[in-house]
C-alpha cells in the first residue's frame, strides 16, 4: 500500500494523497529511530552530509540515506511539496531534535537552490522563498540562506516576484 502511495504521488498527486504518504515516512522514520543502538546513534550525529564513508555504514546510516533521498525526490520533482517537506522536518525536528534527518534535507534544499538556474526556480519561486525562511531558522545553514537571501533581494525579478506574492499571500 504504501509503495503504491509513493507512486502516486511521484506521479504527481498532492494534496491529501501527499499528506498520508508524508505522515507515513514520518511514522516509518520515528519507529526506525527507536531501534537504533547508542553506536549508530553516535555515528548518526556525526554524519553531516550523504556523502558517506562506506565503513561507517551502519543500518542506521542507510535508513537516513534513504529518507533523506526519498524526500529530496520528491520535493524536487514536485516543488508543490515544499510545505508538506517543511511541515516534515519539522515534525522530525519536534519529535527528536539530535536527529540529523532535518539539517541534512534543509541543507540539501538550500544547496539546490543556491546552483540552480533562476529560470529553473521561477515557476515555483514563491515556494522557494517558503523554504528559504524556513531555513533561517537553523543555525548552521544560515549562512548559506542569507547568502541566498541577499542574492534574491538584489535580484529586481525577483524581487518583483517576491512583491507580487506577498500581495497575493497577504
Amino acid at each position: 500500500m504504501v509503495v503504491n502511495l509513493l507512486k502516486l504521488v511521484q506521479s504527481g498527486a498532492l494534496g491529501e494523497p501527499a499528506a498520508i504518504l508524508y505522515r507515513v515516512l514520518f511514522t516509518c522514520y520515528t519507529m526506525q529511530q527507536a531501534h537504533y543502538t547508542p553506536q549508530e546513534k553516535e555515528i548518526e550525529k556525526s554524519v553531516s552530509t550523504l556523502f558517506l564513508v562506506p565503513s561507517l555504514q551502519s543500518e542506521a546510516l542507510v535508513y537516513l540515506c534513504f529518507f533523506t533521498r526519498l524526500v529530496l525526490e520528491l520535493v524536487f520533482k514536485h516543488p508543490l511539496l515544499i510545505p508538506n517537506t517543511i511541515d516534515f522536518i519539522s515534525s522530525v525536528q519536534s519529535s527528536n531534535a539530535a536527529s540529523p534527518l532535518p539539517l541534512n534535507l534543509t541543507s540539501q534544499v538550500v544547496q539546490f537552490l543556491s546552483t540552480a538556474p533562476l529560470k529553473q526556480l521561477l515557476p515555483h519561486f514563491p515556494l522557494y522563498l517558503v523554504f528559504i525562511k524556513h531555513a533561517l531558522a537553523h543555525p548552521q545553514i544560515n549562512p548559506v540562506v542569507r547568502k541566498l537571501e541577499d542574492e534574491c533581494q538584489s535580484s529586481l525579478l525577483a524581487r518583483s516576484i517576491g512583491e507580487q506574492y506577498l500581495l497575493c499571500a497577504g
